[in-house]
């Protein structure tokens, strides 16, 4: 879902617009962003899978809005140790890499 192009947004929170060249190791400009989903675009992702079976893995600021999009959700959560060392040693994220800002 990461790659598919224009289906989540960082969104500077007072402004509610796109921002640019965010910076995921500073915690205050991560604290101030959130990360949306754009729910029709997901709906459309979801009504043009061939199957009945659809996953959306991950997690968006606007998460309470997508969920009517779901027949079932079911949430796997890592324990803080494996999440911490999930984030740290990802190459394709840097999102949560200090760990200033997975506190």
């Amino acid at each position: 879902m990461d790659k598919e192009p224009g289906l989540f947004t960082m969104i500077d929170k007072q402004t509610k617009k796109p921002v640019v060249g965010h910076d995921n190791d500073n915690l205050e400009k991560v604290m101030a962003m959130e990360w949306i989903c754009d729910k029709n675009k997901l709906a459309y992702i979801i009504r043009s899978e061939p199957s009945s079976l659809a996953f959306y893995c991950g997690d968006a600021s606007n998460i309470k809005d997508l969920l009517p999009l779901f027949n079932m959700v079911i949430l796997l959560k890592p324990g803080e140790a494996a999440a911490r060392e999930r984030l740290t040693s990802r190459t394709n994220n840097s999102f949560g890499k200090t760990k200033k800002v997975q506190d």
